[in-house]
């Protein structure tokens, strides 16, 4: 996925944060391997350790950044919670 798709998530991930009331932060990370991404960080006690991460990279296809985007918004919507992290970063490479 290229830069500007991602930008684009980004900046949508960023203008909801601003009118939502979960604790949500979003960052976004260019790693010392080339790789890039939009991260949020959701806080809530009902996670194993108070908090989880789930994100959106540039080695993702389309479609799982679509998928992933739409799951982001869920969770700052308070919709839904991160999917479990162990699952969640097996799928993050592949």
């Amino acid at each position: 996925m290229d830069r500007t798709r991602l930008a684009n998530i980004a900046a949508d991930i960023t203008l909801k944060r601003f009118f939502t009331d979960t604790n949500v932060w979003v960052i976004s990370r260019d790693f010392e391997d080339g790789d890039y991404a939009v991260l949020i960080k959701h806080v809530d006690p009902r996670y194993e350790y108070g908090y989880e991460y789930m994100g959106v990279f540039n080695f993702h296809s389309v479609e799982k950044a679509k998928e992933q985007h739409k799951i982001m918004l869920e969770v700052m919507a308070g919709e839904r919670l991160i999917p479990d992290e162990r699952k969640y970063r097996s799928n993050l490479l592949h």
